[in-house]
């Protein structure tokens, strides 16, 4: 067995320090969650298809800087007679790929108001290009 100098030693100890300081990701102790979403309950938007419809992102506050978590986008994906599609994922953080998809399809002669999980979506107007819709809770 070798026994480290006490500079090796040292070295070793100071390079294990410095690390553990810059990991890219702050310790979550530290800091805060916060939510962001691209909608307001009530409001109407409009979007077209394939583009996100809903995006709520839930964020890490850390020293005035926001580090992206969990990522929630619902999509629309057009309309054929009073059927209604959606494509809902959820992302790691801007950039990485998706790590869950579901399509969603809905029969807009029954209802107005699409609900999945735990959003309520009521489609006030669609076609195969456009969707104009009010996010009544989420």
């Amino acid at each position: 067995m070798k026994i480290l100098s006490k500079t090796a030693l040292l070295s070793l100890i100071a390079g294990a320090i410095l690390l553990l300081g810059c990991s890219a990701v702050p310790h979550e102790e530290a800091g805060q969650y916060k939510t962001e979403t691209n909608y307001k309950i009530g409001a109407k938007m409009a979007t077209n298809f394939g583009a996100p419809m809903i995006v709520k992102r839930r964020v890490y506050i850390y020293q005035n800087r926001a580090y992206p978590k969990d990522i929630e986008e619902i999509l629309y994906s057009g309309l054929s007679g009073k059927t209604i599609k959606f494509m809902y994922r959820e992302l790691y953080r801007t950039g990485y790929p998706s790590k869950f998809t579901q399509d969603l399809t809905y029969d807009l002669s029954k209802s107005d108001v699409v609900v999945f999980r735990n959003y309520n979506i009521k489609v006030i107007d669609a076609n195969n290009t456009q969707i104009i819709f009010q996010v009544l809770k989420d």
